[in-house]
């Protein structure tokens, strides 16, 4: 079944919006990941409280970080070009990049169509 991207949009955004309420979302400080560290990312997730299973959302050229997580147990580890509504709603907490989010804010944005601006056909020019 096809769902229409404005559907879609709507969708993601809603299930990040749960997310956000709940407080089971982090941006992630990709500062002290220059190098795989497995111990450095286990450390991250219980300073923060992480509940699994965690999705861990990483913008491109990301790898050391992506190294880092992907030994953990409970943890799934996916580019955020690739991430989906049942991505999100299946999982209690949410790790994202600063590069990551962006993508994710552009994805789960506004649908416009092109019709132009509104207050332009209001005559009052």
């Amino acid at each position: 079944m096809k769902v229409n991207r404005k559907a879609r949009r709507k969708a993601l955004r809603a299930a990040l919006s749960v997310h956000a309420d709940r407080d089971s979302i982090a941006v992630l400080d990709t500062e002290a990941f220059s190098d795989p560290s497995t111990k450095t990312a286990a450390e991250t997730l219980t300073k923060w409280g992480a509940r699994t299973p965690t999705l861990v959302v990483l913008g491109a050229e990301e790898d050391t970080i992506q190294k880092s997580f992907r030994n953990i147990r409970g943890m799934t580890v996916v580019p955020a070009a690739a991430v989906g509504v049942a991505d999100v709603i299946g999982h209690r907490s949410i790790v994202v990049t600063q590069a990551a989010l962006d993508v994710l804010e552009s994805r789960a944005g506004d649908v416009t169509r092109g019709r132009g601006d509104d207050s332009a056909q209001d005559g009052d020019e």
